[in-house]
């Protein structure tokens, strides 16, 4: 398997030089195309419509051709990459774990439209891994939520409302009540919400059944508060075995730095980055079953960032 996996980053790597010599050959003629074409239409004609209109459609299809020879056939490469990353990693860190990578859009609308997290006019998402780890169903993903408005003028513009990393868990033998967990209230919650202030791990919940709350829970809440004063913006829904989390996060996941032509495939930062990644969003699945304590939660966290420092990355195994 480590044979296949070298032969494959060699081919990646054969890929991204043809495709960047493709790309510097031809990007030269698709700059100068809506710039010949401005000047031949602003020398023949003396309507300035007339030579906008001509510019901009030269320049969609440079957009057009450059896409065709080169941006899908570059995102093409970029999933294989990822994929075969993702393959290495695993299979040297975590060959316990079933999974399965998707580079685009999954199952983010349908998750969050069954919680009471948030709500989104546009819903994005990217690089989303699902799997079973120590029992646990498991699929996290980078995601990035839009409000849209429109203006008097009939104009419509998105802003940003959540950025981060979405996780959903199913996890073996727990039952909890209906939950929520968030780092801070919003304005109507504050006004109308059930929210009460657990003091103790600085948060805010409300819960169907308190009793219930804190019989399931009481574990996992070390972890959680560790999670809530890591990512700033937090966002839990808890009920039966599921649990469903917002991470507000920079994170660029499997994308730092992100894969271009002008690197070569076996770029040293980006994989110590996705190993960094992959390693921390697998152990809050590990958390989340093993109830870990706040002290043991650091501990591993250490110990897992000093195997990752001092081993060489996705080196083959001794024999």
């Amino acid at each position: 398997m480590e044979n296949q996996i070298e032969n494959r980053i060699q081919s990646f790597e054969t890929r991204r030089i043809e495709l960047l010599k493709k790309k510097n050959k031809l990007l030269p003629y698709l700059i100068l195309f809506p710039i010949a074409t401005f000047i031949i239409s602003f020398l023949t004609t003396k309507f300035p419509p007339a030579f906008m209109i001509g510019t901009a459609f030269a320049g969609i299809i440079s957009s057009l051709i450059y896409y065709t020879h080169i941006g899908s056939h570059l995102n093409k490469l970029k999933g294989d990459i990822k994929y075969t990353l993702l393959e290495k990693f695993m299979s040297t860190y975590y060959p316990e774990v079933s999974y399965k990578y998707h580079h685009n859009k999954q199952q983010v609308k349908s998750i969050l439209r069954k919680v009471d997290l948030i709500r989104a006019d546009k819903y994005k998402e990217e690089d989303v891994l699902t799997g079973i780890y120590k029992g646990a169903d498991f699929y996290f993903s980078e995601i990035h939520l839009l409000d849209e408005s429109t203006d008097s003028d009939g104009d419509t513009s998105t802003t940003t409302k959540f950025r981060g990393i979405l996780f959903k868990l199913s996890l073996p033998n727990k039952n909890f009540p209906k939950t929520r967990i968030q780092s801070r209230r919003n304005l109507l919650q504050m006004m109308f919400g059930a929210f009460v202030h657990d003091e103790e791990y600085d948060f805010w919940y409300e819960t169907k059944d308190e009793y219930a709350f804190q019989d399931s829970m009481k574990a996992l809440l070390p972890f959680i508060s560790h999670l809530k004063h890591q990512q700033g913006d937090l966002r839990i829904q808890a009920e039966g075995d599921e649990v469903t989390i917002l991470m507000k996060s920079d994170m660029k996941l499997m994308d730092d730095p992100s894969i271009s032509l002008d690197d070569a495939v076996a770029n040293s930062e980006y994989k110590v980055n996705m190993a960094r990644q992959l390693n921390s969003l697998l152990f809050i699945v590990d958390s989340f079953v093993n109830d870990m304590q706040s002290d043991e939660i650091t501990e591993k966290l250490e110990l897992k960032s000093l195997e990752l420092a001092n081993e060489p990355l996705f080196a083959k195994k001794p024999k």
